[in-house]
């Protein structure tokens, strides 16, 4: 949960700022970054860092581009120009029921992934 958070606060903080929204977008990319942050305090890594960092990528992939459209004024599968994740989704050009397929899925792995886990400790106790 501190990870969708976390991942649409920093999403929104980027559209915002492009849009010359300036103050708010620092201020949610902050808590974003305090979110991640504080993380470790508050919750036990059991099982390794390794599924939880990849909860984080998939659950990137699967929503930070279309937040960020969004509150960018975008449309929500626009692709940029500047970072190398639109280069090679330009590249690829999936055609949009693909492309919201693969998001879909990367954004329902990037949930079970945390769920798997609890569910994996809970049988060990």
């Amino acid at each position: 949960m501190i990870y969708l958070i976390a991942i649409v606060l920093a999403a929104l903080s980027d559209g915002w700022m492009i849009n010359d929204m300036k103050v708010i977008g620092h201020s949610a990319e902050a808590i974003s970054i305090l979110a991640l942050l504080v993380l470790p305090f508050i919750h036990e890594y059991k099982g390794g860092w390794g599924w939880y960092l990849a909860s984080y990528v998939f659950l990137r992939v699967g929503m930070f581009d279309m937040v960020h459209n969004l509150a960018a004024g975008l449309p929500i599968l626009y692709h940029g120009t500047t970072s190398l994740w639109d280069f090679v989704a330009m590249k690829f050009n999936p055609p949009l029921w693909a492309e919201m397929f693969g998001r879909v899925l990367f954004l329902f792995t990037g949930i079970m992934i945390p769920i798997q886990n609890i569910k994996e400790r809970q049988s060990l106790i």
